[in-house]
């Protein structure tokens, strides 16, 4: 049976782990599979095509929420991500997707493997047995498996000497060339100031001889320098660098002598070019049958303890494959042999597809899912940054079950947004968990998201017994989860819809208004009367709540109130610790517990004023035009979609912050009370004339 694989091309090292990508791709197309690849660029692009390789048009790399959108539109059953890079942006995606998981891992990728991004993975295959060592040493709990190197689609086929391509790098008719090719960050630019240091050694008994050095990096100006200097003492252009080149297979076609280690090395064997294997680890010298094993473990010298590496030892490597040109030939060919041998396309491809089996998902995981619970967080505030994700969920999925399992305060508020099928309130007895219990395995849900990070949360969580428990990393009960997401920042829509990107959903959406049931609203018209306001009034509202590091200075609000008395004849009312009611008289004021009932007191409002928390976020669902007084938060990021309302900051160097540990509120401070009461009457104006 034919798979859907999806085969990520790395970002960059385009001689390596790029090749290796396209040559993957070619044998599964060969196979039968089909084949996506994602990121082809350069000269594979043909070769794919005329595979019939399907090249998807993602920009890559690119971010988590459209990537993740983006695989469930390719609904895959493989995924093979190379390089680490690519691995820890897919690899956490494949569980939630029920898609199967693997990377190829280059040389590059040692230094930047995050085991925990590697959870879901089934494989990870490298190249040489050096890699496979130091990646098992990292990633314990996943087979490593040593494939060797997908050689280049002609191998074996002898390339003409392109002189159009000669005469662009600038080699000389019929000048012998050595050709070396690497990426020069660190260490590995020692190979190439050694080739260019041993040509002066070289031009004594070969005069014509020139030195292509193809690649770029953080050291090329330190080796154009040198080339510089060497070009001069010479008189000649004996060292060219002509910088990037992704047309490896013509180059080689130039080459006589090749120098180097890794993937070029390996392209330039199975080409039928010489090779001094040399690398940043030092070098072994010319590759024969007898150093092929030394060779083969370190990558042709980037591992392991080697000969140090001279100019004087490479150029007496190099002279000798030059004076005798049959030992050259021979060894050659042979070399050739052995690695197409054991390195051929069909025999690799079917080697990797094996393990695409124990891949593959059995069923357990589901590509749809069709029973969701979400474990909504007790603070109102953060409780509408999830709606607006829960509303995209439910209109991707609308024939999924939603378990909403929220505080008693928020049960009808939810129930009247009709976001899920069961709203279950959170136990807080015995009895009451044995309930719960019961309601939340019938049925027992694919998916379970936790916003929240208390103890209830997480033992909610784990009573789903859903087989994906998703939830933020730095929650102290994560243990539990089966995939935290690690998300940065402080509470907002964005980061609540983060939860929900590996089921799909891009961006969150604007959730509608509840519909505010009778009785409800007949109540909060009782409640207002008492305070003195009749049915047909409007009223600003002024709201005080706030967690510590947002709140608006209590001078600040006492001048407000000031302000507002005597420039409009809007009856003010201020909602606080103690409840809803006047200025003037807080002893009278009226609790209010219920979401649904709060949300019916700012239904009837002509205007809101509070700061950055849930009487502000309440009204921007509803619709109600709000003042948002914002400090250490950003309302770009911290208010639903479309609010009717105006925001009012003023920037700081310091923010946005958590501003919970800090003593100065400067950001808070500096917006004034006048400032929000010329706000107020531009609202009411605007507001009145609607």
């Amino acid at each position: 049976m034919a798979s859907r694989i999806l085969v990520c091309f790395p970002t960059s090292d385009a001689l390596g782990l790029r090749a290796e990508a396209a040559q993957l791709a070619l044998g599964l197309a060969a196979r039968g599979d089909e084949v996506i690849a994602v990121g082809a660029s350069g000269p594979w692009r043909h070769p794919l095509r005329a595979a019939r390789v399907v090249a998807d048009d993602l920009p890559w790399p690119c971010e988590e929420r459209r990537l993740a959108r983006a695989l469930h539109d390719l609904d895959p059953h493989i995924i093979h991500a190379f390089g680490a890079y690519i691995a820890h942006s897919v690899l956490p995606l494949t569980m939630l997707i029920g898609a199967g998981g693997v990377a190829t891992l280059g040389h590059d990728d040692l230094p930047s493997i995050i085991p925990a991004n590697f959870r879901t993975a089934s494989a990870v295959f490298v190249q040489c047995n050096y890699l496979r060592e130091q990646v098992a040493r990292r990633l314990p709990a996943i087979p490593v498996i040593t494939t060797g190197y997908l050689l280049s689609p002609d191998d074996g086929a002898p390339i003409p000497r392109n002189r159009f391509l000669a005469a662009e790098l600038g080699v000389e008719d019929e000048a012998p060339v050595v050709l070396l090719a690497d990426r020069y960050h660190g260490s590995e630019a020692d190979v190439a100031l050694a080739l260019i240091e041993a040509m002066p050694h070289i031009a004594d008994h070969l005069p014509d001889l020139q030195a292509v050095i193809v690649g770029d990096g953080l050291r090329l100006p330190e080796l154009e320098g040198a080339a510089l200097e060497v070009n001069e003492r010479l008189g000649r252009r004996a060292v060219l660098l002509p910088g990037y080149r992704e047309d490896l297979r013509q180059l080689l076609s130039l080459a006589t002598v090749t120098v180097g280690s890794g993937r070029f090395a390996m392209e330039a064997i199975g080409a039928g070019v010489a090779l001094v294997a040399a690398g940043a680890a030092g070098m072994i010298g010319t590759y024969t049958p007898d150093t092929a094993q030394v060779a083969a473990f370190t990558c042709c010298g980037k591992h392991g303890r080697l000969d140090p590496l001279t100019a004087r030892a490479l150029a007496a490597e190099i002279i000798g494959l030059f004076a005798y040109p049959q030992y050259r030939e021979r060894f050659a060919a042979e070399d050739q042999a052995a690695v197409l041998a054991q390195m051929e396309r069909t025999t690799r491809t079917a080697h990797i597809a094996t393990y695409y089996r124990r891949t593959a998902p059995m069923g357990v995981l589901t590509r749809a899912p069709h029973q969701v619970t979400l474990v909504l967080p007790d603070d109102l505030r953060a409780l509408l940054f999830t709606l607006p994700g829960i509303t995209a969920l439910r209109a991707q999925y609308p024939l999924a079950h939603l378990t909403l399992v929220a505080a008693p305060a928020h049960r009808r508020l939810l129930q009247a947004l009709e976001l899920g099928q069961a709203v279950l309130e959170k136990p807080r007895t015995a009895r009451e968990w044995g309930a719960r219990a019961r309601d939340l395995l019938r049925p027992r849900a694919d998916v379970c998201i936790t916003y929240g990070d208390t103890l209830t949360d997480y033992a909610i969580t784990t009573a789903s017994l859903a087989p994906h428990r998703v939830g933020f990393a730095d929650g102290r009960g994560s243990l539990v989860l089966s995939d935290p997401i690690h998300a940065r920042g402080g509470d907002s829509p964005g980061r609540m819809t983060h939860l929900l990107h590996a089921l799909g959903v891009a961006e969150g959406v604007s959730a509608a208004p509840p519909d505010l049931p009778t009785d409800i609203r007949e109540l909060m018209d009782l409640t207002l009367v008492s305070l003195g306001v009749e049915p047909t009034d409007g009223f600003i509202l002024l709201s005080r709540q706030a967690a510590p590091g947002r709140e608006w200075p209590a001078a600040a609000w006492a001048a407000l109130i000031r302000l507002l008395t005597a420039e409009t004849a809007d009856t003010l009312l201020v909602l606080d610790a103690r409840g809803l009611g006047r200025p003037s008289a807080p002893e009278s004021a009226v609790p209010i517990h219920d979401s649904l009932m709060l949300g019916a007191v700012l239904a009837r409002a002509s205007l809101v004023v509070a700061p950055d928390d849930s009487v502000l976020h309440l009204a921007d669902l509803l619709g109600v035009p709000a003042i948002g007084i914002f400090g250490p938060t950003d309302p770009a990021q911290c208010r639903l979609p479309h609010p009717r309302g105006q925001s009012l900051y003023h920037p700081t160097h310091c923010r946005p912050c958590r501003g919970d540990d800090c003593a100065e509120q400067r950001c808070l401070g500096t917006v004034s009370p006048a400032e929000v009461a010329a706000a107020a009457r531009e609202r009411l104006l605007i507001h009145r004339n609607a």
